[in-house]
Protein backbone atom coordinates (compact mmCIF):
# COMPACT_ATOMS: atom_id res chain seq x y z
CA UNK A 1 0.00 0.00 0.00
CA UNK A 2 2.90 2.20 0.64
CA UNK A 3 5.85 3.03 -1.50
CA UNK A 4 9.02 2.32 -0.87
CA UNK A 5 9.87 6.25 0.57
CA UNK A 6 6.94 6.37 2.56
CA UNK A 7 7.41 3.10 4.38
CA UNK A 8 10.96 4.91 5.23
CA UNK A 9 9.36 8.14 6.36
CA UNK A 10 7.12 6.45 8.68
CA UNK A 11 10.24 3.85 10.03
CA UNK A 12 12.10 6.99 10.57
CA UNK A 13 9.79 8.63 13.03
CA UNK A 14 8.88 11.31 10.47
CA UNK A 15 5.63 13.21 11.70
CA UNK A 16 2.54 12.83 9.26
CA UNK A 17 -0.26 14.44 9.43
CA UNK A 18 -1.20 18.06 10.42
CA UNK A 19 1.41 20.25 12.10
CA UNK A 20 1.06 20.39 16.31
CA UNK A 21 -0.33 23.40 17.30
CA UNK A 22 2.32 25.65 19.70
CA UNK A 23 0.72 26.71 22.95
CA UNK A 24 0.15 25.85 27.06
CA UNK A 25 -1.77 22.47 27.06
CA UNK A 26 -4.29 20.79 29.85
CA UNK A 27 -2.72 17.61 31.29
CA UNK A 28 -5.17 15.94 28.59
CA UNK A 29 -3.04 17.17 26.01
CA UNK A 30 -5.60 19.81 24.76
CA UNK A 31 -4.18 23.48 23.39
CA UNK A 32 -5.77 26.31 26.11
CA UNK A 33 -7.86 28.53 24.25
CA UNK A 34 -5.98 31.81 24.89
CA UNK A 35 -7.47 34.71 26.92
CA UNK A 36 -8.13 37.37 24.38
CA UNK A 37 -10.77 39.54 26.56
CA UNK A 38 -13.87 40.25 25.37
CA UNK A 39 -13.52 42.26 22.38
CA UNK A 40 -17.31 43.02 21.64
CA UNK A 41 -17.35 45.62 25.01
CA UNK A 42 -16.10 48.52 22.84
CA UNK A 43 -17.66 47.84 19.50
CA UNK A 44 -21.32 47.33 21.22
CA UNK A 45 -20.76 50.08 23.33
CA UNK A 46 -19.96 52.21 20.31
CA UNK A 47 -23.59 50.74 18.41
CA UNK A 48 -25.53 51.91 21.58
CA UNK A 49 -24.07 54.99 21.91
CA UNK A 50 -24.09 55.66 18.11
CA UNK A 51 -27.79 54.29 18.09
CA UNK A 52 -29.14 56.32 21.15
CA UNK A 53 -27.94 59.99 19.21
CA UNK A 54 -29.34 58.91 15.82
CA UNK A 55 -32.73 57.83 17.96
CA UNK A 56 -32.60 61.44 19.35
CA UNK A 57 -32.00 60.02 22.90
CA UNK A 58 -30.86 62.45 25.84
CA UNK A 59 -26.85 63.44 25.21
CA UNK A 60 -26.54 62.23 29.23
CA UNK A 61 -26.28 58.73 27.52
CA UNK A 62 -23.30 59.09 25.98
CA UNK A 63 -21.41 59.89 28.34
CA UNK A 64 -18.53 57.89 30.45
CA UNK A 65 -21.10 57.56 33.98
CA UNK A 66 -23.74 56.90 31.02
CA UNK A 67 -21.43 53.83 29.72
CA UNK A 68 -20.51 53.13 33.32
CA UNK A 69 -24.09 52.29 34.22
CA UNK A 70 -24.50 50.23 30.71
CA UNK A 71 -21.54 48.25 32.00
CA UNK A 72 -23.25 47.64 35.63
CA UNK A 73 -20.42 49.27 37.38
CA UNK A 74 -23.06 51.83 38.59
CA UNK A 75 -27.08 52.16 39.56
CA UNK A 76 -29.45 54.36 38.22
CA UNK A 77 -29.08 56.35 41.54
CA UNK A 78 -25.10 56.83 41.61
CA UNK A 79 -24.96 58.24 38.01
CA UNK A 80 -27.85 61.08 38.89
CA UNK A 81 -25.57 62.03 42.04
CA UNK A 82 -22.62 61.97 39.38
CA UNK A 83 -25.30 64.32 37.06
CA UNK A 84 -26.03 66.71 40.32
CA UNK A 85 -22.30 67.04 41.23
CA UNK A 86 -21.80 68.23 37.10
CA UNK A 87 -24.60 70.71 37.25
CA UNK A 88 -23.67 72.42 40.78
CA UNK A 89 -19.82 72.87 39.72
CA UNK A 90 -20.84 74.01 36.54
CA UNK A 91 -23.66 76.75 37.91
CA UNK A 92 -20.75 77.51 40.85
CA UNK A 93 -18.55 78.26 38.08
CA UNK A 94 -20.83 80.05 36.09
CA UNK A 95 -21.54 82.33 39.13
CA UNK A 96 -17.89 82.47 40.35
CA UNK A 97 -16.57 84.58 36.75
CA UNK A 98 -14.53 81.40 35.78
CA UNK A 99 -14.40 80.82 32.10
CA UNK A 100 -16.38 77.69 30.94
CA UNK A 101 -14.04 74.55 30.92
CA UNK A 102 -13.34 73.52 27.71
CA UNK A 103 -14.01 69.54 28.26
CA UNK A 104 -16.84 69.14 30.00
CA UNK A 105 -20.32 67.24 30.19
CA UNK A 106 -23.67 68.28 29.50
CA UNK A 107 -24.61 68.21 33.14
CA UNK A 108 -21.52 70.54 33.57
CA UNK A 109 -23.03 72.70 30.67
CA UNK A 110 -26.54 72.65 31.94
CA UNK A 111 -25.24 73.51 35.34
CA UNK A 112 -23.07 76.40 33.50
CA UNK A 113 -26.27 78.15 31.26
CA UNK A 114 -25.19 81.05 29.47
CA UNK A 115 -23.28 84.45 30.45
CA UNK A 116 -25.47 87.29 31.42
CA UNK A 117 -24.58 90.74 29.68
CA UNK A 118 -24.05 93.89 31.46
CA UNK A 119 -27.06 95.51 30.37
CA UNK A 120 -29.13 92.48 32.25
CA UNK A 121 -27.25 92.87 35.29
CA UNK A 122 -28.50 96.83 35.00
CA UNK A 123 -32.01 96.15 36.32
CA UNK A 124 -32.44 96.38 39.78
CA UNK A 125 -34.77 93.01 40.46
CA UNK A 126 -32.61 90.92 37.83
CA UNK A 127 -29.85 91.82 39.75
CA UNK A 128 -31.20 91.03 42.86
CA UNK A 129 -32.35 87.75 41.61
CA UNK A 130 -28.99 86.94 40.04
CA UNK A 131 -27.36 87.67 43.94
CA UNK A 132 -29.94 84.95 45.22
CA UNK A 133 -28.81 82.39 42.93
CA UNK A 134 -25.10 83.56 43.47
CA UNK A 135 -25.36 82.78 47.08
CA UNK A 136 -27.50 79.19 46.30
CA UNK A 137 -24.86 78.39 44.22
CA UNK A 138 -22.36 79.08 46.44
CA UNK A 139 -23.95 77.00 49.67
CA UNK A 140 -24.85 74.13 47.32
CA UNK A 141 -20.84 73.79 46.07
CA UNK A 142 -19.67 74.50 49.69
CA UNK A 143 -22.13 71.87 50.77
CA UNK A 144 -20.19 69.25 48.22
CA UNK A 145 -17.08 69.71 48.72
CA UNK A 146 -18.08 69.39 52.39
CA UNK A 147 -19.13 65.23 50.80
CA UNK A 148 -16.14 64.85 49.04
CA UNK A 149 -12.96 63.66 50.81
CA UNK A 150 -9.64 65.23 49.46
CA UNK A 151 -7.92 62.94 48.03
CA UNK A 152 -11.34 61.68 45.57
CA UNK A 153 -12.28 64.83 44.33
CA UNK A 154 -9.96 64.49 41.27
CA UNK A 155 -11.29 61.59 39.81
CA UNK A 156 -14.82 62.18 41.12
CA UNK A 157 -14.65 66.09 38.83
CA UNK A 158 -12.63 64.23 36.25
CA UNK A 159 -16.26 61.82 35.23
CA UNK A 160 -18.61 63.69 36.27
CA UNK A 161 -17.71 67.71 34.95
CA UNK A 162 -14.66 66.79 32.46
CA UNK A 163 -16.67 63.56 31.22
CA UNK A 164 -13.12 61.72 31.02
CA UNK A 165 -12.34 58.69 31.80
CA UNK A 166 -10.19 57.52 35.13
CA UNK A 167 -8.00 54.62 35.86
CA UNK A 168 -10.75 51.54 36.18
CA UNK A 169 -9.09 50.57 39.31
CA UNK A 170 -10.46 53.95 40.85
CA UNK A 171 -14.29 52.82 39.58
CA UNK A 172 -14.76 51.13 43.15
CA UNK A 173 -13.94 53.85 45.13
CA UNK A 174 -16.01 56.23 42.62
CA UNK A 175 -19.12 54.18 43.44
CA UNK A 176 -19.03 54.49 47.09
CA UNK A 177 -18.67 57.93 46.84
CA UNK A 178 -21.31 58.46 44.64
CA UNK A 179 -23.81 56.13 46.80
CA UNK A 180 -23.28 58.26 49.74
CA UNK A 181 -23.74 61.86 47.34
CA UNK A 182 -26.83 59.60 46.32
CA UNK A 183 -28.26 59.19 49.94
CA UNK A 184 -27.25 63.05 50.44
CA UNK A 185 -29.20 64.45 47.62
CA UNK A 186 -32.18 62.25 48.18
CA UNK A 187 -31.72 60.22 45.15
CA UNK A 188 -31.63 56.85 47.49
CA UNK A 189 -32.30 55.90 50.70
CA UNK A 190 -29.62 55.51 53.36
CA UNK A 191 -28.30 52.00 53.94
CA UNK A 192 -30.50 50.95 57.05
CA UNK A 193 -27.82 51.13 60.28
CA UNK A 194 -28.02 46.83 61.36
CA UNK A 195 -29.11 46.53 64.95
CA UNK A 196 -26.80 45.28 67.53
CA UNK A 197 -28.33 41.94 68.61
CA UNK A 198 -27.95 41.82 72.49
CA UNK A 199 -26.01 40.04 74.24
CA UNK A 200 -27.35 36.82 75.94
CA UNK A 201 -25.93 36.93 79.77
CA UNK A 202 -23.51 34.14 80.48
CA UNK A 203 -24.91 31.05 81.91
CA UNK A 204 -23.73 30.70 85.22
CA UNK A 205 -25.41 27.09 85.37
CA UNK A 206 -24.13 26.10 82.24
CA UNK A 207 -20.54 27.02 83.64
CA UNK A 208 -20.98 25.39 86.79
CA UNK A 209 -22.35 22.32 85.50
CA UNK A 210 -19.20 21.58 83.43
CA UNK A 211 -17.05 22.15 86.45
CA UNK A 212 -18.83 19.54 88.68
CA UNK A 213 -19.39 16.96 85.51
CA UNK A 214 -15.35 17.43 85.33
CA UNK A 215 -14.98 16.82 89.34
CA UNK A 216 -17.00 13.76 88.40
CA UNK A 217 -15.61 12.63 85.66
CA UNK A 218 -12.31 12.62 87.41
CA UNK A 219 -13.44 10.50 90.53
CA UNK A 220 -15.52 7.69 88.21
CA UNK A 221 -11.85 7.53 86.07
CA UNK A 222 -10.49 6.65 89.24
CA UNK A 223 -12.75 4.02 90.43
CA UNK A 224 -14.12 6.35 93.54
CA UNK A 225 -17.43 8.16 94.74
CA UNK A 226 -17.82 11.61 95.83
CA UNK A 227 -19.17 12.13 99.14
CA UNK A 228 -18.45 15.61 100.34
CA UNK A 229 -17.84 18.74 98.24
CA UNK A 230 -15.55 22.27 99.45
CA UNK A 231 -16.17 25.44 96.98
CA UNK A 232 -12.79 27.51 97.16
CA UNK A 233 -13.53 31.50 97.05
CA UNK A 234 -9.88 32.75 97.74
CA UNK A 235 -9.39 33.95 94.47
CA UNK A 236 -11.77 36.42 92.90
CA UNK A 237 -11.61 35.27 89.59
CA UNK A 238 -11.29 31.59 89.53
CA UNK A 239 -13.64 29.12 91.28
CA UNK A 240 -12.43 25.93 92.40
CA UNK A 241 -14.40 22.38 93.55
CA UNK A 242 -12.57 19.82 95.93
CA UNK A 243 -14.50 16.80 96.44
CA UNK A 244 -14.16 14.11 99.07
CA UNK A 245 -14.53 10.90 98.78
CA UNK A 246 -13.59 6.95 99.05
CA UNK A 247 -11.57 4.97 96.66
CA UNK A 248 -10.10 1.33 96.47
CA UNK A 249 -7.21 2.65 98.07
CA UNK A 250 -9.02 4.55 100.65
CA UNK A 251 -9.91 8.22 101.38
CA UNK A 252 -9.38 10.63 98.20
CA UNK A 253 -9.33 13.83 97.37
CA UNK A 254 -9.01 16.22 93.94
CA UNK A 255 -9.97 19.64 93.10
CA UNK A 256 -10.96 21.21 89.74
CA UNK A 257 -11.06 24.52 88.66
CA UNK A 258 -11.99 27.37 86.30
CA UNK A 259 -12.18 31.21 85.55
CA UNK A 260 -15.69 32.38 86.07
CA UNK A 261 -15.64 34.72 82.93
CA UNK A 262 -17.94 36.95 83.08
CA UNK A 263 -20.57 35.43 85.59
CA UNK A 264 -21.04 37.07 88.41
CA UNK A 265 -19.02 35.24 91.60
CA UNK A 266 -22.30 35.12 93.50
CA UNK A 267 -24.74 33.69 90.35
CA UNK A 268 -21.72 30.96 90.25
CA UNK A 269 -21.34 30.00 93.74
CA UNK A 270 -25.07 29.57 93.74
CA UNK A 271 -24.81 27.57 90.28
CA UNK A 272 -21.88 25.37 91.67
CA UNK A 273 -23.56 24.62 95.05
CA UNK A 274 -26.87 23.71 93.33
CA UNK A 275 -25.04 21.37 90.67
CA UNK A 276 -23.02 19.79 93.87
CA UNK A 277 -26.42 18.86 95.50
CA UNK A 278 -28.23 17.60 92.90
CA UNK A 279 -25.83 14.90 92.48
CA UNK A 280 -26.23 13.81 95.98
CA UNK A 281 -22.87 15.57 97.18
CA UNK A 282 -22.72 16.85 100.96
CA UNK A 283 -21.16 20.38 101.17
CA UNK A 284 -18.21 20.15 103.93
CA UNK A 285 -18.24 23.61 105.51
CA UNK A 286 -15.04 25.37 106.95
CA UNK A 287 -13.89 24.31 110.48
CA UNK A 288 -14.73 26.48 113.05
CA UNK A 289 -11.01 27.63 115.02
Amino acid sequence: MFGRNRRRELSEGTHVGRRRLAGERFPGGKVKPRDEGDRRAPTLWRRIKDGAVKGGAHPYAGTVLGRLSIYGLLTDAEVEAGFRVAEIVGRYERVSGAPRRTCASPAYERGFGFLLDGAVLADDNLARRFERRVRRARRSYEHLLDHIPERAREPLLTVCVEDREINSLLHKGLAALLRRLAVTFGFAAAPRARRARARRPPDAGALAGTLIDLLARWFADHRATIVEFKLDTADPDIRAVTGFGRGAGGDISHAVALARGEVTAEDLDAAIVKAALAKGWTERRAEAR
